[in-house]
């Protein structure tokens, strides 16, 4: 590895380390378990070898291969049947916002990922449309059924 790829492999970390960590906590739920898929996912970076159009496709990159990583994870201990684990309490969330979070951890995997890839990571519908390999129609259906879920959640807590 050459001291420029090493730079571009720290930036990288630098710059996207807590989204890819997030991504695997909403999947995984287990600090531990997130910090793991971290570690794989920056290691398939650095043998990735190529570069990258620009930083948000690296960024992109990053969390597909994050969501597939906790994808496999999770497939791996469904076969073992290992019990679930409960919501973490210590994901890092951007500005607070921790019984928001709290909520959103208990609607379905694909509401998560849609909210924390739209307003977590900053995505437009039409960058979750090729991040999720979704039609717009089908990214805009799927996120407003996800913000409506999350409304009944806020209105039944009050």
């Amino acid at each position: 590895m050459t001291e420029n790829q090493r730079g571009d492999y720290a930036r990288a970390v630098e710059r996207h380390g807590e989204s890819v960590y997030r991504l695997a906590m909403l999947y995984l739920r287990s600090p531990q378990d997130a910090s793991d898929c971290c570690q794989d996912v920056f290691l398939k970076l650095m043998e990735r070898g190529r570069g990258f159009e620009s930083d948000e496709h690296r960024k992109a990159w990053l969390l597909a291969v994050a969501k597939n990583a906790c994808r496999d994870k999770l497939r791996r201990e469904a076969r073992r049947r290992t019990d679930s684990l409960e919501a973490p309490e210590n994901l890092p969330a951007p500005g607070g916002g921790s019984e928001l979070l709290a909520l959103i951890f208990t609607l379905p995997e694909s509401d998560r990922e849609i909210l924390c890839l739209h307003y977590y990571e900053g995505y437009a519908v039409r960058e979750l449309c090729a991040l999720l390999r979704l039609r717009e129609s089908a990214a805009k259906q799927r996120l407003a059924r996800a913000r409506a879920r999350l409304k009944a959640l806020l209105g039944e807590n009050e």
